[in-house]
């Protein structure tokens, strides 16, 4: 039975697309290849801890769920079946924190109809 459970594309702003291309190439760069990684950062923006996975999908759910339980925010991002499936989530991660991570700046047209960058969202890809 297909249908229910299969994940499903939930992208549909700018500033999304331009996350999932800095995090793939960032998890690149970093890692060698596309693993998910887990951004921990205080309440200033710095970041504090910095986590790969094993590979695209496998990393230490014990230590990453507590990180992000410990931490005022924090990015999270996961190609657990790339390049079909991603999946970013981040929690209370302002626009100028999440500007400079990038390393540009997001346009009116990257956010659509919304009105501000979304300090907490999750999406799939």
């Amino acid at each position: 039975m297909m249908g229910a459970s299969m994940p499903h594309a939930t992208a549909k702003f700018q500033f999304e697309y331009k996350l999932f291309s800095w995090a793939t190439h960032f998890s690149t760069v970093m890692a060698g290849d596309n693993r998910c990684f887990l951004m921990a950062l205080d309440a200033d923006g710095a970041v504090r801890q910095l986590l790969f996975g094993e590979n695209e999908y496998d990393y230490d759910r014990q230590t990453w769920d507590s990180l992000r339980e410990s931490s005022p925010s924090w990015l999270f991002y996961h190609p657990f079946d790339g390049p079909v499936y991603t999946y970013m989530e981040w929690r209370n991660v302002q626009r100028g924190t999440m500007e400079r991570l990038i390393g540009q700046r997001f346009e009116d047209t990257d956010l659509d109809e919304r009105a501000e960058f979304p300090a907490s969202w999750g999406v799939m890809f």
